[in-house]
């Protein structure tokens, strides 16, 4: 009898591409279920090394009719952070009280705060999807009889949300919130709650932080040039099938290198074919490569709108790009929508969007200092209004993406309160937030567990 989470062992008897999907078979000397491997984006390129006749070590991560499914690496047993772990319960806490007045009689939906069910909705969505860090800690917190209980409540769960967004009358969320809460009142979801809870507040305290690197190191081991008093940097791209180095890419090479008063020793492009031939102790990773992560794309202009686009505004564009920082900031951050299962993408105004549940993110980045802050700021909130306008994306949310955090105390409060803007920030190792910005956000950035990265 198998379980989610058990460890297990077992030898690659089957590899196959098709139409760049790769699917791997294990052996795991039992005739009566077939086994796979299962893995993140964060390690495809890895999973290509692994050949026919390798010995795994690995956990059950998916159990489905005589089929199993194999993860080799920590994602999903990565534990949330105690910020993370309070929220949960928080939120938790909430959908107990909501459904104790229904039972009560006195549920209302004034009573009903979107941003807490939706925490909750999360935390059933990465267990049926296991596309989250913690998928497997909360999945074993809420100690589910069997897949059928986990998606009748995430269903249920979801229901409730959407219907809060409906664009009918309120009359009418409230009788289908009724029905709603009526079937989950007929379920164990209390009983999962306060598993969940407990299982939270008793191990959280045991858990350490796990650091996952990230692929992005700037100007590491850089050497002194004593004869032209230069500093020489070796050059690696990552490993992309068929990827080469457009003329603009070689440019903002040239000019990086040319910033930083280096000098450009030895380069390459990373195929396939040459990948293990390469003596990787002599290459170092540099920043010019902001397409490795970043997707180009054209997000269509509402065509009677383009004549209002100035060259003024592409020229003040493309001077921001030319910071570093600045291009470290959107990297970072592609990073972090990469690793959260997302699709970051640029196009030629915007630094860096992305769509999650049918919800556009639209992100702004800001390098400041104490004397550029509230101009940056100003610049800031209105580019990602004239984007969200030239794009017809109404209904977008909007996040400024910053090099420190604020100074002035007035900014989160005009930007959170006041314009509805979200608002993070680069402190030490991680991106940090207000309390206050919206929770999906906070997820995307609480799941992501960074390497160090100066800026």
């Amino acid at each position: 009898m198998y379980s989610l989470g058990q460890a297990i062992t077992g030898t690659i008897i089957e590899k196959v591409i098709n139409d760049g999907k790769m699917k791997i078979q294990i052996d795991i000397n039992d005739p009566s279920n077939k086994a796979f491997l299962f893995w993140n984006s964060g390690v495809k390129e890895q999973m290509k090394f692994l050949n026919v006749g390798d010995e795994i070590d690995g956990w059950i991560v998916k159990i489905e009719n005589n089929e199993i499914g194999i993860g080799i690496t920590k994602f999903g047993k990565f534990p949330p952070k105690p910020k993370v772990i309070e929220r949960y319960i928080e939120s938790l806490l909430a959908m107990k009280k909501y459904l104790q007045k229904y039972s009560q009689g006195i549920l209302k939906i004034k009573d009903l705060e979107p941003e807490k069910i939706s925490e909750v909705k999360g935390l059933f969505n990465r267990c049926i999807r296991r596309d989250q860090w913690d998928w497997y800690i909360v999945y074993k917190g809420f100690n589910f009889e069997n897949e059928h209980e986990l998606k009748e409540l995430g269903w249920i769960i979801s229901s409730i949300r959407s219907n809060l967004k409906r664009k009918t009358s309120l009359e009418d969320i409230e009788d289908t919130n009724q029905e709603w809460f009526s079937l989950l009142a007929k379920t164990d979801f209390l009983k999962k709650v306060d598993s969940l809870i407990d299982f939270l507040i008793n191990e959280g305290t045991n858990w350490e932080i796990i650091r996952q690197p990230i692929p992005l190191i700037i100007k590491k081991g850089l050497k002194q040039n004593n004869h032209q008093d230069k500093k020489l940097i070796r050059i690696k791209a990552h490993l992309r099938k068929g990827y080469k180095i457009s003329i603009e890419q070689h440019q903002r090479l040239q000019e990086i290198l040319l910033e930083n008063n280096l000098e450009l020793n030895c380069g390459t492009i990373i195929t396939n074919e040459n990948f293990k031939e390469i003596d990787w102790d002599n290459y170092t990773i540099v920043f010019p490569f902001t397409k490795d992560i970043l997707r180009e794309t054209n997000l269509e202009l509402n065509k009677s709108r383009e004549d209002y686009i100035s060259s003024e505004l592409e020229t003040n564009i493309k001077r921001e790009r030319a910071n570093n920082i600045h291009q470290l900031l959107v990297q970072t951050m592609a990073q972090v929508l990469n690793n959260n299962n997302l699709l970051p993408l640029e196009n030629k105004f915007i630094d860096l969007y992305t769509n999650k549940d049918d919800l556009w993110y639209i992100f702004e980045m800001k390098s400041i200092t104490v004397e550029n802050e509230s101009s940056q700021i100003r610049k800031a909130v209105s580019q990602l209004y004239e984007y969200r306008f030239l794009h017809q994306l109404r209904e977008a949310m909007l996040c400024i993406v910053l090099s420190s955090p604020p100074k002035e105390k007035w900014i989160l409060d005009y930007l959170i309160e006041d314009r509805n803007i979200n608002v993070c920030w680069w402190d030490k190792d991680r991106f940090n937030y207000p309390e206050r910005i919206n929770s999906e956000l906070k997820d995307l950035l609480d799941k992501v567990i960074y390497e160090n990265v100066e800026y």
